[in-house]
């Protein structure tokens, strides 16, 4: 083939912008707790071009950011429902109830990026309405092909104000996002 691909853009992360940014709007979490709500495994090679056919073991995680008064949810994993068509899912369900209720309770609730593995327990959520008014995801998320459409209730993406901004944004204090290409750091 002869040339490398060349990257589309370049992507910058300005350590001092961004601590900045962290601490301006008010104090830091108490702590950051991982529900792991269960596992599942795809084709090796959807990862490492021609590695094979063997399955790859992924988990389903989400993240929930604690200050004293509320809290902030990063990526809520999958509703069991929508992760037991995956290969090899193992599902803990208590693990995704207090998913769920921890979403209800949120402040806010984030995405790093649009596989349904991330944006899937709100798609699959019993009450998306309930949960609806604290989903912060930028025009970019909606508008990605990578974003399972089908998963949502109908008429559900319509319902969420695109979230508009250009370099960092305070999500809230500790939270910084960065628009980048692929992942959301």
């Amino acid at each position: 083939f002869g040339t490398g691909a060349a990257p589309s853009c370049e992507y910058v992360i300005d350590l001092p912008a961004l601590h900045r940014t962290a601490v301006a709007t008010g104090g830091l979490p108490e702590r950051i707790e991982v529900e792991q709500v269960g596992q599942f495994a795809f084709p090796r090679t959807l990862v490492v071009a021609g590695d094979g056919f063997h399955l790859h073991p992924m988990v389903l995680l989400a993240h929930r950011v604690v200050w004293p008064d509320h809290s902030l949810i990063i990526d809520t994993a999958m509703a069991p429902a929508a992760a037991k068509k995956l290969p090899g899912s193992k599902l803990d369900a208590g693990a995704f109830d207090r998913v769920e209720a921890a979403m209800k309770k949120a402040s806010v609730i984030v995405f790093t990026h649009e596989h349904v593995d991330h944006v899937g327990g709100v798609a699959g959520a019993p009450d998306f309405g309930a949960i609806a008014k604290q989903v912060r995801i930028t025009r970019e998320q909606l508008d990605s092909p990578k974003l399972e459409r089908g998963d949502f209730p109908p008429g559900a993406l319509g319902s969420l104000e695109p979230l508009s901004y250009e370099g960092l944004y305070a999500v809230a204090p500790g939270v910084v996002l960065q628009k980048a290409p692929g992942h959301s750091p």
